[in-house]
């Protein structure tokens, strides 16, 4: 483990909600030139992509769709004379590369998935948005020559370093003079998930600097401007130590503040990176690692400590809705599918924003989890918003601290 990764996550090894992007994306493809989903055209085009980061994957799909009946039969806005085709765009990270190409091999928990999404996406509300998407562009009544796009790109989120956002979009592209109304001008997106539910994996700190700045805490007091930390790691640490040097100087030196556990830190990995012969280095550096995991507990008892004893005067509910909403849609507001070997889950922004009419949340500390509980107005019946749940192995083979942010029950519509 390097010392980026108290305040980044990196990518390793196959990721099946990285691989399911794409698959979702050609299915939605399929289901706007079909009516339905084949499975076996799906996994056809899936042999056809190669994963290449800097060169997208593109195919169309049906060059006219409207000339099938099915969608003119489904959406009688549809007029004679139209020319709609479908294309599908692709670009994702190394790590979804397995479930693609034409060596691909069977993966259980991917070709499940795929079952579940052929047999129910139908009746999930993402088609229903995706059905009223296109008849918002198709409402002038004269014959249109339109593209619709179905996006895949999974390399975005990694050069944004924004929260979690749309993994998959449907955008239109019109051509000649066909008038697009400007209200859909902004893509409809979703973002996909599948056999977790982890909204997010944030490091230690940056998870801690996010949720101090939510709450309010004294704890990232003067930090509201950061929505993460600058990259650390060797000459990389400069950036956060001129913040602790500057104008966190105060702060840095206050148990009560995260800048104290941040320069704490910083002080370790430096001391270690001091050492010259490679014997003492590396004892050096596993000394390093214990004292990190310690620092990092002591971090995480004293925001459970502030959000314990948070001032009243706070809209602790508001709050806590603000906080995972921003974690599970992101800046773009994408809605969440979650496609699991057994059903297809939604979350949607409609149904949070009810939630939120319905709901008081509770705070309270099991174990090693921070758990934010809804409490039914109405009912009093009690089920889990979210929790966090630190994430912390040490041994000789691996070094893992980051938090976990997971959806409880409460958050998610079964597709029926």
């Amino acid at each position: 483990m390097t010392f980026a990764q108290f305040f980044k996550e990196a990518d390793a090894g196959f990721n099946a909600g990285d691989a399911m992007e794409g698959i979702f994306a050609i299915g939605v493809a399929l289901y706007i030139a079909d009516g339905y989903i084949d499975k076996n055209k799906l996994n056809a085009i899936r042999k056809e992509v190669i994963i290449k980061p800097k060169e997208p994957f593109t195919k169309t799909v049906d060059s006219n769709i409207a000339a099938d009946g099915w969608i003119a039969q489904k959406l009688p806005h549809i007029q004679p004379g139209n020319k709609l085709a479908v294309k599908v765009i692709i670009r994702l990270k190394n790590t979804a590369k397995n479930a693609f190409g034409p060596e691909a091999k069977p993966i259980p928990n991917i070709d499940d998935s795929i079952e579940q999404m052929t047999n129910q996406i139908a009746h999930t509300s993402a088609v229903k948005r995706i059905e009223q998407f296109i008849v918002k562009v198709l409402t002038n009544h004269k014959p249109d020559e339109i593209i619709f796009y179905v996006v895949a790109d999974g390399m975005e989120s990694t050069a944004s370093k924004e929260q979690i956002k749309g993994d998959v979009m449907l955008r239109v592209e019109a051509k000649t003079n066909t008038p697009v109304p400007s209200d859909v001008e902004q893509p409809i997106k979703f973002s996909i998930k599948t056999d977790t539910n982890t909204s997010s994996n944030l490091s230690v700190f940056t998870a801690i600097l996010r949720l101090g700045n939510f709450f309010g805490l004294p704890f990232t007091k003067g930090l509201e401007g950061l929505h993460s930390f600058p990259d650390v790691g060797g000459s990389k640490s400069g950036k956060v130590w001129e913040l602790i040097h500057g104008s966190f100087a105060q702060q840095s030196k206050d148990p009560s503040h995260l800048m104290y556990y941040v320069r704490n830190l910083l002080t370790a990995q430096d001391k270690m990176y001091a050492q010259q012969d490679p014997e003492q280095k590396a004892v050096a550096q596993q000394k390093v690692m214990e004292y990190a995991w310690i620092i990092v507990k002591k971090s995480i008892e004293q925001m459970e400590t502030q959000l314990k004893s948070r001032d009243e005067t706070y809209d602790f509910n508001k709050k806590a809705f603000d906080f995972i909403e921003k974690e599970i849609f992101g800046s773009d507001m994408a809605d969440v599918i979650k496609i699991v070997p057994n059903s297809i889950q939604e979350i949607s922004k409609v149904n949070f924003d009810e939630l939120r009419k319905l709901y008081e949340v509770e705070f309270a500390v099991v174990g090693n989890e921070m758990k934010f509980i809804g409490v039914n107005r109405e009912t009093g019946k009690r089920d889990i918003l979210f929790t966090l749940k630190p994430d912390i192995r040490m041994s000789p083979k691996e070094n893992v601290m980051r938090f976990g942010v997971s959806v409880g029950p409460l958050l998610y519509n079964q597709a029926k």
